[in-house]
């Protein structure tokens, strides 16, 4: 997959900018090969069902986003 951040701190400076370098950011996080499925693999493995695992990589992903932006 195409990494379009230098490293971790360009991502996360492109989160907390704002605007579409925001929206690139956090499309290159949702998409990112395995990070899903990992997140699924964790919460089916400690006894959540697949609605669970959607919920909580959702749930997830929105609380990474509020937490880089509010420092």
């Amino acid at each position: 997959m195409y990494m379009p951040f230098r490293n971790d701190e360009a991502l996360i400076a492109a989160v907390r900018s704002g605007g579409s370098a925001r929206e690139s950011a956090l499309q290159y996080l949702y998409q990112k090969p395995g990070l899903r499925e990992a997140a699924s693999r964790h919460v089916l493995d400690h006894g959540g069902s697949v609605q669970d695992a959607q919920d909580v990589f959702q749930e997830a992903f929105v609380l990474l986003d509020r937490n880089l932006r509010e420092g």
